[in-house]
């Protein structure tokens, strides 16, 4: 999702586009890694994935969940965001102990 919505990006997030956008923006669930992001700008999800050097061609893993969705809406943000929380647990664990204070 851009920094700045056009009409085809607050139609594709619908009646709440603002709301969404605002939750969303600079977050987790919608960081992409890239060396492209001047020319992905503003453009529709679906030409952000195609384009030369487009999320399709990623070999970067976070951006491969993205290139394998067909829209890019508060639903997905949502999976996403449970996707990011899966994949930490899974780099850093939360460290247990057998401690038992006497």
């Amino acid at each position: 999702m851009p920094q700045t919505l056009n009409e085809a990006w607050r139609k594709r997030l619908g009646a709440d586009f603002q709301t969404i956008h605002d939750k969303y923006l600079h977050t987790l669930p919608n960081l992409t890694l890239t060396g492209y992001n001047s020319k992905y700008s503003n453009r529709d999800f679906a030409e952000k994935k195609t384009i030369e050097n487009g999320f399709a061609n990623s070999p970067l893993l976070i951006n491969r969940f993205i290139a394998e969705k067909t829209t890019w809406t508060e639903a997905e943000l949502i999976e996403r965001s449970e996707w990011w929380s899966k994949e930490i647990d899974k780099l850093w664990p939360v460290p247990t102990t057998s401690f038992v204070r006497v």
